[in-house]
């Protein structure tokens, strides 16, 4: 299983910890990238946290650029100042009480 889907550091994965990190009021639901053998275990770890969300499988493995654009397309679609940042799911944020700063640091809709 791949190190971003296994709980590491306590009792969710860094997958899903980054998946909780994010703003609500400052994001919309999440677009994950991810590679075919993945897209269930996506699935089931956010339904675990009860976050919802859409997947855009990967071309290629590792062919993270276009599947990038894809997602970026995609939030455009939703809204034209959709607010697009790409976070890599397999980093520890440690402590949590200060995991947001970056996030609640860029600007909010409206």
């Amino acid at each position: 299983m791949p190190k971003q889907f296994i709980p590491l550091l306590g009792k969710l994965s860094t997958f899903q910890d980054t998946l909780l990190r994010l703003d609500p009021e400052t994001f919309d639901v999440p677009t994950i990238v991810t590679n075919h053998d993945c897209r269930f275990l996506v699935k089931e770890q956010m339904v675990e946290i009860l976050v919802k969300g859409e997947t855009v499988l990967e071309a290629e493995r590792r062919d993270i650029a276009a599947a990038i654009a894809v997602a970026w397309e995609l939030a455009v679609a939703r809204s034209s100042d959709a607010v697009v940042a790409v976070f890599a799911a397999d980093h520890a944020f440690v402590p949590h009480s200060s995991r947001s700063w970056l996030i609640r640091s860029l600007p909010t809709r409206g």
